[in-house]
C-alpha cells in the first residue's frame, strides 16, 4: 500500500510540476520575470545585423530604453546598428499613453502598473515595443534581449506577442 501512494504523490506532483513549465520554456526561451501573457506562434523569427532600431513616437533617442537595447545587443550579441532608412528589418519602439491595456494584477497602485505595461510583437513584419511610458518601453526592450537566442551563426526569437 505504502508504495501505491508514493508512486501517486509523484504522479501528481510531475502533472502539477508540468503545468508550470511556461509556453516560452517550452520552446527553449526564458524570460525573467515571467510575462502575463505569451501567444506563440509556430516557427522562429531569424535576427542579425540586418536589423534596425527605429524610434517611433513618443521615443527620445537619449530614451535610457533605447541606450539599453544598443548597449546589450552590441555587449552580448556584436550586433550594432543605429537606425537606417529603408532598412530590411526594424525593431520598432513606440511610446503612447494608453497603447497597452495592463492586464489583471493583484498590486492595488493600477497607475503603476499601466506605466509599466508594455507590448511586444515579433513577426516577419518586424518587431514592435510599444508601451504607455519610457519605463514600460525599457522593460519591453529587456524582454526582447532576454528572447534572443544563439543557433549556429545567427540569432533567433520565437514569433510571438507577448503583453505585461
Amino acid at each position: 500500500m505504502p508504495i501505491r501512494i508514493l508512486a501517486m504523490v509523484i504522479l501528481l506532483s510531475a502533472a502539477v510540476q508540468a503545468e508550470t513549465v511556461s509556453k516560452l520554456w517550452t520552446r527553449g526561451y526564458t524570460v525573467i520575470p515571467e510575462p502575463q501573457e505569451v501567444e506563440l506562434k509556430d516557427s522562429d523569427l531569424r535576427f542579425g545585423p540586418q536589423w534596425a532600431v527605429q524610434l517611433g513616437p513618443g521615443v527620445a533617442p537619449a530614451d535610457e530604453a533605447v541606450d539599453s537595447l544598443r548597449e546589450l545587443l552590441e555587449a552580448r550579441y556584436g550586433l550594432v546598428r543605429n537606425a537606417a532608412a529603408g532598412a530590411a528589418s526594424t525593431v520598432q519602439l513606440r511610446v503612447a499613453a494608453g497603447s497597452v491595456t495592463p492586464g489583471q494584477s493583484t498590486d492595488p497602485d493600477k497607475q503603476a502598473v499601466a506605466e509599466q505595461a508594455y507590448r511586444l510583437d515579433i513577426g516577419p513584419a518586424g518587431i514592435v515595443i510599444n508601451a504607455n511610458t519610457p519605463l514600460g518601453l525599457f522593460y519591453g526592450v529587456q524582454t526582447f534581449v532576454q528572447l534572443l537566442r544563439p543557433r549556429g551563426a545567427a540569432y533567433y526569437l520565437p514569433q510571438c506577442r507577448i503583453a505585461d
